[in-house]
């Protein structure tokens, strides 16, 4: 929808299509006439619609698709600055813009944070009739200089209310209004934003661009590293929390066995708890129990987490100094009834130049969960697993190979009386025949909140095979089967924006439920596989208290 023009082949002749809808109305109703001037005249009236009506219907549809055509498929630029500088401003426009304000150059990524734009103009002999600013995303470009738009519910993303006086308007831009997925961006939010400003004039033109009417901010995130890695006493609910899954042998290299471990350190409501469970893919047998009133303590000490539970059962998390190529490491090191001891270490696989940046969910660290923008949140995936466990059964286990999933959430709000419940799962996958054979790993998640009203804030992470990372928004779950329970045991998620086609998640079994004071929720450890052309092989969790 940005100001540009291109020459498009339509009935015998070449035009000049100016896409923004106030003028493009004008200029594709001189291009269609011709071809559609006999349907005008015929169509004398329809269900006490006129025939004026019905043509003003069809050529404002018409623009619709073109504009959705033009800037979307034509690979040429919407912006007004870059190549197309001079093809913008070859047309009859008026030189109107005397400047654009903003308040700040950065957004604070919290709800009700906002800035104030600012713009002005000195129209020629007509007065201005509206004003607008149009939104690109500068991590999204055609070309160095040259941003894409934001594209929202299908259109380039535009505001035209402001606050008006005489030829200065204010437009206030809030962080609530950007924090959706660029459809422009393979639905990544957009972090880096140009805001362009323009004039529409009473005569029906529309103004050149103009540099001094442009300006550009960022959006921070809301998760800071390394402090936010500590507690947040300050929010009622707390966890960081762990998803391994090991291929076991014992000291002698007998025995193999593939065991799944769930941990999460806990502070509920002021009430310190520990999680623990085990389930043996060979028996299927599975354990789960949360000890609660113990000691939680957290901790940065030189910059380095420490999460401690001790109490009926302990156990130690702590953040080791990185390796010299930048991978994070941690130690894992406890007791508990239901999973024996563990003495493991935590490494990240792969590292890219400068080290690993946590994923942020929503791409700042701030999320929506029972209520808009109410949970922050970031995980750290692809950690192998290495060490030994002293089993149930007392033998101890050397771990053979090993994928962990690490997340730390905080939040205060309390579930909306519509909500149902929330589908999540994360999975480690290669190209290989196995997560635990040699070679680059990726790691992807997902999670969706399930409203009476249907499926509400859909987020998105990813970590590449390079060590890259992703977020945005979007994505559904299709439930294939449940167990006699009421469970889940087979599900697909639809992850185009990925390149994931649609992964396809398998429980390992059907009785990993877990039971937390009057609620029971179902996380299986689970196999993942590529679905519609996408070809790896995966394991990981799924995690919901939804039954059918």
């Amino acid at each position: 929808m940005g100001p540009h023009y291109q020459k498009q082949r339509f009935s015998d002749s070449y035009r000049f299509c100016l896409l923004p809808p106030q003028v493009a109305l004008c200029g594709v109703y001189h291009i269609i006439n011709k071809s559609s001037m006999e349907l005008s005249r015929q169509t004398k009236s329809f269900s006490g619609v006129t025939g004026t009506a019905v043509f003003t219907i069809i050529t404002a549809i018409i623009v619709i698709l073109l504009t959705r055509q033009f800037s979307q498929t034509s690979g040429i630029s919407i912006s007004p600055f870059g190549p197309d500088t001079s093809l913008a401003q070859s047309a009859p426009r008026s030189a109107v813009c005397s400047g654009l304000t903003v308040s700040s150059q950065s957004l604070n990524s919290s709800s009700g944070n906002f800035l104030t734009f600012t713009l002005t103009g000195t129209p020629p002999a007509s007065s201005i009739s509206y004003f607008m600013l149009a939104f690109y995303n500068l991590d999204n470009l055609f070309s160095p200089g040259n941003p894409k738009p934001v594209y929202f519910s299908g259109i380039h993303y535009h505001r035209t209310d402001c606050i008006k006086n005489n030829n200065t308007c204010t437009f206030t831009i809030k962080y609530d209004d950007l924090f959706r997925p660029d459809e422009n961006f393979g639905s990544q939010f957009p972090m880096r934003i140009q805001v362009n400003g323009y004039f529409g004039l009473t005569d029906g033109s529309f103004s050149l661009a103009d540099p001094k009417c442009v300006r550009s901010f960022s959006i921070l995130p809301s998760v800071v590293f390394p402090k936010d890695h500590a507690a947040h006493p300050g929010y009622s609910n707390e966890w960081w929390y762990l998803n391994l899954l090991v291929r076991t042998v014992e000291i002698n290299g007998s025995n193999q066995k593939d065991l799944g471990y769930l941990i999460s350190f806990s502070r509920i409501f002021g009430t310190n708890g520990l999680l623990s469970s085990r389930f043996d893919n060979t028996t299927k047998s599975f354990a789960q129990a949360t000890a609660g009133g113990g000691k939680l303590s957290v901790n940065l000490i030189n910059n380095l987490l420490q999460v401690n539970y001790s109490g009926s059962v302990y156990m130690v998390l702590k953040e080791q100094t990185p390796l010299a190529n930048g991978a994070k490491q941690f130690t894992l090191t406890g007791t508990t009834p239901q999973m024996g001891t563990l003495n493991l270490v935590l490494k990240e696989r792969t590292v890219k130049s400068g080290g690993n940046t946590p994923l942020l969910w929503g791409c700042t660290g701030r999320i929506s969960v029972f209520n808009p923008l109410d949970t922050l949140y970031y995980s750290m995936p692809d950690l192998d697993i290495t060490g030994t466990i002293t089993d149930v059964n007392k033998v101890t286990r050397k771990v053979v190979a090993g994928k962990a999933w690490f997340d730390h959430q905080w939040f205060s709000s309390l579930p909306a009386s519509d909500w149902k419940g929330h589908y999540w799962s994360s999975f480690h996958y290669t190209t290989g025949s196995s997560v635990y054979d040699s070679g680059a790993h990726a790691a992807a998640a997902f999670v969706t909140q399930i409203f009476t009203s249907g499926p509400r804030y859909n987020y998105w992470v990813k970590r590449n095979f390079n060590g890259s990372s992703f977020c945005g928004g979007g994505g559904e779950v299709a439930i294939n089967s449940y167990s006699p329970g009421g469970y889940p045991t087979n599900w697909l998620f639809k992850f185009d924006q990925l390149g994931l086609g649609n992964p396809q998640g398998i429980a390992f079994s059907s009785n990993q439920v877990y039971t937390v004071g009057p609620k029971s929720f179902f996380e299986p450890s689970a196999y993942f596989s590529g679905i519609t052309n996408a070809g790896y092989t995966g394991l990981g969790f799924l995690e919901t208290g939804i039954k059918n």
